[in-house]
């Protein structure tokens, strides 16, 4: 059996990562909506967040003998996941919020990050399930087992 190495290539070469970043507003949802003013990030907060992802750009790491631009596939993929999916980012972020303070703990931390873990299924299985379900696939699977049934209990 041959063994392939296809180099990961991004489809966009010409995005420039730090206007993009640069141009983020993180007190601003996907779809253009003002996040309310109690849940909204400091201007500190932003500018380490915006720190933290211009770091990413560059990151590059060898993979099967190919340089691969790991920062920015990472980058991409993040953005992508955001905007399809947004519940389910923010319940990871709140996840990772909740695991970021139980470290900072001495000697519980680690004991409440095993406790957190019911609460991790439960944050994440809510932002999925409701993520999901305002998608027009699962709209349509819903009206087909509804027809379906009521065919069923008509005959």
């Amino acid at each position: 059996m041959e063994q392939y190495n296809l180099p990961i290539k991004d489809d966009n070469r010409f995005i420039d990562w730090e206007e993009e970043i640069n141009n983020l507003n993180f007190n601003k949802t996907p779809d253009g909506k003002i996040i309310p003013a109690e849940q909204r990030l400091s201007p500190a907060q932003n500018s380490k967040l915006r720190e933290a992802m211009l770091s990413l750009v560059d990151l590059t790491t060898k993979v099967g003998g190919m340089l691969v631009q790991a920062g920015k596939l990472a980058l991409k993929l993040v953005f992508e996941a955001i905007k399809r999916f947004p519940n389910t980012a923010c319940g990871l972020l709140i996840i990772g919020t909740l695991h970021a303070i139980a470290n900072t703990i001495p000697f519980f931390g680690h004991i409440l990050n095993g406790l957190l873990l019911p609460f991790d299924v439960i944050i994440l299985g809510v932002a999925v399930i409701k993520d999901i379900a305002d998608t027009e696939m699962f709209k349509g699977f819903i009206s087909s087992c509804d027809k379906y049934v009521a065919g069923k209990l008509i005959a």
